[in-house]
């Protein structure tokens, strides 16, 4: 796969540096560097056509409040 990438797109940075991770789709082909770094769809041009999400996620308004507790703890002595 990377072969054929890179014969498709010879100026995108697929294989540069020392890892990376190729994430491949239905619709297409997401590339990130090492620890995620450079994250683009490929080729580039996809990516620029690509909307940017949102830049939060909607904040819920209610919360679930989930009480437990510690069941069968038995306090041990030294011995």
């Amino acid at each position: 796969m990377l072969i054929e990438l890179r014969g498709k797109y010879p100026d995108e940075e697929l294989d540069r540096g020392d890892s990376g991770t190729l994430y491949v789709g239905e619709k297409g082909v997401i590339y990130t560097g090492t620890y995620g770094d450079k994250m683009h769809v490929v080729p580039w041009e996809k990516m620029r056509e690509t909307p940017q999400p949102p830049k939060t996620l909607p904040r819920p308004r209610t919360f679930l409040r989930i009480s437990s507790k510690r069941v069968g703890r038995v306090k041990r002595t030294p011995q």
